[in-house]
């Protein structure tokens, strides 16, 4: 049995190990994160050759009349 590679993500300053398959799928990561933290379900996902894969939450409009 061989070890998955895991790939680092960052999200609120945290940082979280995940299985590469699943990081390198926006669908399947979004579907991983929101278990844990519902805000990652508009989440942004940015990546950057050599870096943490970053997950940003969307501002969304609060209260509209």
């Amino acid at each position: 049995m061989t070890a998955k590679k895991k790939v680092l993500i960052s999200f609120e300053g945290q940082q979280h190990p995940v299985d590469e398959d699943i990081a390198n799928d926006d669908n399947e990561l979004r579907k991983l994160l929101t278990t844990y933290y519902p805000d990652c379900a508009n989440a942004d996902i940015i990546r950057k050759p050599g870096e943490l894969i970053t997950v940003a939450k969307r501002n969304g409009s609060k209260g509209v009349n």
